[in-house]
């Protein structure tokens, strides 16, 4: 079993099917299906590893703002929680809009504070 740090982001993803770009103006949507999931280079890598059986650690900054609290509770869940997740002031996050044909636009934001 082999010991491996990852260092890098871990974010909440939020994904869902928009009509067409430009994304046309309404006050509300109810789209088919949404999706919200944990992703990020260190959080994917890490999962992969632990799959495979090795003892991945993980270095990288979770807010503590709301999304922190679901990416703390993704990475105990895994398995990854550990003295290398840093605590900042808000998380990183990531809009992804996806269009019937597939294409896709993301919005994103880095994790801010000290």
């Amino acid at each position: 079993m082999s010991r491996i740090v990852i260092v890098g982001t871990t974010r909440l993803s939020m994904t869902m099917p928009v009509e067409e770009f430009p994304v046309p103006f309404r006050p509300y949507r109810w789209p088919a299906w949404m999706s919200c999931a944990v992703v990020g280079g260190a959080y994917n890598v890490a999962c992969a590893l632990r799959s495979l059986g090795d003892e991945p650690h993980i270095c990288t900054l979770v807010g503590t703002d709301e999304a922190g609290a679901v990416i703390q509770a993704a990475l105990r869940r895994r398995g990854l929680h550990g003295r290398g997740v840093v605590e900042t002031q808000e998380s990183a996050k990531t809009l992804i809009l996806v269009e019937p044909d597939g294409r896709t636009s993301r919005s994103a934001q880095g994790t801010r504070g000290p």
